[in-house]
């Protein structure tokens, strides 16, 4: 007789593929204190997020060894599948910290080819997981703000692109490539968006979890689009000078919805805190209210610089020292997540007899 399957538990086992979102999170807060002059702290974060960056790779690959059928389950699961393209955007701006702080477009370059490849394996591997597995979960509970990933790896690969044109031989290729995955971006948000919206206005949202902090996702993804459109303006492309007046437009469109979502962002999040009484401790979700903050700062300033509005500048420094809170309350709290579990680890060991 066949012994039963055991379900593996434990922190490994149910490490999310979601968490390069500190990563994503702490390399825009580095690149937005960047662009608004504050290089010291700029610094700090950028060696951080490299460590950050290094360890979780290793945390990841250490699962794929010890749990491939746990991370075959999440790739194919419309909950935590869209997790995986937070390796996508961490490692597109972990390249753009190179270029921007180091000047090592050559790193940049390998880590932009990087980026593509797994956007390519990733994004590709969970679609097809998604459409072929059964039973699929009903819209209410398969889909979250997570699903904004699509477009935030999609424009983090444009980004980087823009920055890193000029070291080929043809850069024109290279910007026309990024201006293809922009305009894709922006196609999957408004994909997205539509079952986003049907799915809060016409489903009950009575489970603590229907409004978790992944929604902040929604103004990241319009964020990071706003400056891959900024950082395409600002190229001498043809391609982009043919769609000039396009992009200019469709750029403030795509900055106004970042900015609309926050504020409705926060009450809806005031609701699940003070009304639905769910309990405000660490999850691996709030980097992903930390990145949209960060990316709205630094979407803010650029956008500014390229559209020459000015007087937009004193925002992106207002939500630049949000951002930073928040960056801290949520290290804070993840390194108190972190020590709680070593306590308990420790607790639950079996003491040897002297």
């Amino acid at each position: 007789m066949s012994k039963p399957h055991i379900r593996p538990t434990g922190p490994m086992a149910n490490f999310s593929p979601a968490y390069f979102a500190l990563v994503m999170a702490t390399g825009i807060v580095s690149i937005a204190s960047d662009f608004l002059g504050f290089s010291l702290i700029a610094r700090v974060l950028f060696a951080l997020n490299l460590a950050a960056y290094v360890t979780i790779w290793g945390l990841q690959l250490a699962r794929l060894s010890r749990y491939p059928r746990r991370m075959r389950a999440d790739l194919a699961s419309h909950n935590r599948g869209a997790g995986f393209l937070t390796v996508v955007a961490a490692t597109a701006l972990i390249g753009s910290e190179f270029h921007l702080r180091l000047g090592a477009d050559s790193v940049a370059v390998a880590f932009w080819f990087f980026a593509l490849g797994l956007w390519v394996v990733l994004l590709n591997s969970w679609f097809a997981a998604a459409v072929m597995v059964d039973p699929k979960p009903n819209l209410d509970r398969g889909i979250d703000g997570s699903w904004f990933l699509l477009t935030v790896s999609t424009q983090s690969i444009a980004v980087l692109g823009t920055y890193v044109a000029d070291r080929f031989a043809v850069p024109e290729q290279v910007i026309f490539v990024c201006l293809a995955f922009y305009m894709l971006g922006a196609m999957f948000y408004l994909w997205v968006i539509g079952l986003i919206l049907l799915r809060w206005l016409f489903y009950p949202m009575e489970r603590r979890e229907a409004l978790s902090p992944n929604y902040w996702i929604n103004s990241g993804a319009m964020a990071i689009t706003t400056l891959a459109g900024a950082r395409l303006i600002a190229t001498t492309s043809p391609h982009v000078a043919s769609l000039a007046h396009f992009l200019t437009a469709f750029n403030l469109l795509f900055w106004a919805t970042a900015s609309w979502w926050i504020p409705l962002l926060i009450l809806v999040n005031a609701w699940r805190l003070l009304v639905e009484r769910f309990p405000l401790r660490y999850e691996p979700g709030y980097w992903s209210m930390v990145f949209p903050l960060g990316m709205y700062a630094a979407c803010t300033w650029d956008y500014a610089e390229s559209a020459d509005i000015p007087f937009l500048k004193p925002v992106a420094h207002g939500i630049l020292f949000v951002a930073w809170a928040a960056w801290l309350l949520t290290a804070f709290g993840m390194c108190k997540a972190i020590l709680r579990w070593i306590r308990h680890r420790n607790a639950t060991l079996p003491q040897t007899v002297s």
